[in-house]
């Protein structure tokens, strides 16, 4: 590009990075949102919590104290489970966002621009 030349962006690019960064954003959230189970050594369903809220109570819990080595297993598969959900679930979260702002920002010099359904159809139409 020469300094004469006008910054454009291609409308199909646009669209393609838009619906892009919306599928990331849409997956991260709902990878940081939704709850993560695990199973158990004892070949039980455990759930764990969600990447947001972390570890939940009610898997070390263990008022009488009889469960003491399950407990730890089932709190270190869960810690493990809820690692690999954040370790993934955030970044995706975060490029969806930063992209769809990106997407706003380079709206301006999309060109042609968009024609949108509420525009007034041109033409012999009555």
């Amino acid at each position: 590009m020469t300094g004469g030349e006008k910054f454009t962006v291609n409308p199909f690019l646009h669209t393609a990075l838009t619906i892009a960064f919306a599928l990331a954003l849409l997956v991260g959230g709902c990878g940081v949102l939704l709850t993560v189970e695990v199973e158990s050594a004892s070949g039980r369903s455990v759930e764990c919590g969600s990447a947001v809220t972390g570890l939940r109570g009610s898997v070390t819990y263990d008022p009488r104290g009889e469960r003491g080595a399950e407990v730890a297993q089932d709190a270190a598969a869960c810690a493990a489970a809820l690692g690999t959900r954040r370790a993934w679930g955030w970044p995706l979260t975060g490029l969806g966002g930063v992209g769809l702002i990106v997407v706003l920002v380079l709206a301006r010099w999309v060109h042609p621009p968009p024609r949108w359904w509420s525009d007034e159809v041109k033409g012999v139409h009555r």
